[in-house]
C-alpha cells in the first residue's frame, strides 16, 4: 500500500519529486517493505517501513548508496 501510495503521489498528484522517487526506489531496493513521500511532498520527507533487525545496516547503506545515485544525477553537489 505504501509503494502504491507512493506512485500515485508521483504519477497522478505529481506532488513527489526526483529526490523523493530516487530516495523511496533505493529505500526499497535496500530491502525497505515500504516507502512513500510524507507530509506535503515537493521535497518534503519519506517513511519506510524497516525490519527492527536491519535497521542500522539500512540506514549506513541509505546514506552510501542514496548519495552515490544523487551525485551520479547531479541532485547533490559534491561541495
Amino acid at each position: 500500500l505504501m509503494n502504491q501510495s507512493q506512485i500515485s503521489c508521483r504519477d497522478l498528484y505529481e506532488c513527489s519529486s526526483i529526490e523523493l522517487d530516487l530516495l523511496t526506489d533505493t529505500c526499497r531496493a535496500l530491502g525497505a517493505l515500504g516507502s512513500r513521500l510524507t507530509g506535503a511532498g515537493w521535497g518534503g520527507s519519506t517513511v519506510s517501513l524497516v525490519r527492527d533487525n536491519q535497521v542500522d545496516e539500512f540506514i549506513h547503506n541509505l546514506k552510501i548508496e542514496y548519495y552515490a545515485k544523487a551525485n551520479k544525477v547531479k541532485i547533490v553537489d559534491d561541495n
